[in-house]
């Protein structure tokens, strides 16, 4: 059978073949030099549509969050829950799964 990669781990093979100069950058965040405040910010900024029963809204600001920071779980669960929202049963499972590579290669910070 296949391996099948996840989002998150598609995300971290891009970073590891781009030519990089300093070898400490594992995310596009740190490649365009986001600090975490900044990624906070928008993830507070999504959790907030998403409580306010604006799903599309919180897809668009984790969707970017995923892509900016692929290695953080949180953001990968947050985006599942708004796949969630918006009935999006395959996006949901594409979303967990990334969050579950995540808790095995990446971080794990408490979610609201």
């Amino acid at each position: 059978m296949a391996h099948v990669m996840c989002l998150a781990e598609v995300a971290s093979e891009i970073i590891r073949a781009l030519p990089l100069e300093q070898e400490n950058i594992h995310t596009f965040a740190a490649l365009h030099h986001f600090t975490r405040a900044e990624l906070e910010v928008l993830y507070a900024v999504g959790y907030r549509l998403l409580t306010s029963s604006k799903p599309t809204e919180a897809q668009a600001v984790f969707r970017s969050l995923c892509l900016l920071d692929h290695l953080t779980e949180k953001y990968w669960l947050a985006l599942a829950a708004a796949e969630d929202a918006l009935h999006h049963c395959d996006n949901v499972q594409t979303a967990l799964d990334s969050a579950a590579f995540c808790r095995i290669h990446g971080r794990q910070e408490a979610t609201p």
